[in-house]
């Protein structure tokens, strides 16, 4: 059996073990993933093939994209479906996107709901919002060195505001879309927190250096 086919068997395992309906309910969900799962084993497997838990990871990572499916709101779920049926949506030329800071744009993400008018009236329908979650002040590196990626920083308002955006854009049809660096993180991060406290484990998530002299060379 190839290694394709061998993927293809445990992902189907792991979609009856999580009691999806293939057929009915769940059958675009389903389409989609085993569509793209030779692209994603790629992806992944540029990173990480030569890591001794490479395929342990691999399987854990289609667990994830099942469970977060699964937890998904219905609303969302629809949405999706509905892109899907546009194949590429996001090289449609009915997108018209925007870049901006929350906070010099509007203050915080309470009032963001507010420029929707105007957005629309400009003919955006697809907002590129840059960094927002928590990170140290005066050391925040435009907002990428985030100290908790599970936090918007208070300087922006809190997540129920952001779900709260969310929710009246897409009452709109309009798209959000968050700046976020999974590989970048402050100092301040649980994981280099630990790291530099001597955890082995946490120390394998970054790039450790005896001085200054690398890093500042970048």
């Amino acid at each position: 059996m190839t290694t394709e086919s061998l993927l293809h068997q445990k992902t189907q395992e792991l979609l009856t073990a999580a009691g999806l309906d293939e057929k009915k309910k769940d059958k675009d969900f389903v389409s989609r993933l085993f569509q793209h799962l030779p692209v994603i084993q790629r992806l992944f497997g540029e990173i990480y093939a030569a890591h001794p838990e490479a395929e342990n990871q691999f399987i854990k990572l289609i667990q994830s994209l099942i469970q977060s499916y699964q937890n998904r709101e219905k609303g969302l779920r629809k949405r999706d479906e509905e892109k899907a049926k546009k194949d590429f949506w996001f090289l449609s030329n009915e997108l018209a996107g925007m870049s901006l800071y929350v906070d010099r744009f509007a203050g915080d993400l309470k009032s963001m709901p507010e420029t929707l008018p105007y957005l629309e009236e400009l003919g955006v329908n697809f907002l590129h919002i840059m960094p927002i979650f928590e990170s140290p002040e005066d050391e925040s590196d435009g907002g990428y060195a985030v100290s908790d990626f599970r936090k918007v920083d208070e300087r922006f308002g809190t997540l129920e505001d952001l779900i709260s955006l969310r929710k009246k854009m897409h009452a709109k049809g309009m798209y959000l879309m968050l700046d976020i660096v999974l590989n970048h993180t402050s100092h301040h991060h649980e994981w280099a927190q630990k790291a530099k406290a001597g955890d082995k484990y946490y120390q394998d998530f970054f790039y450790t250096y005896d001085n200054r002299w690398i890093p500042n060379e970048f």
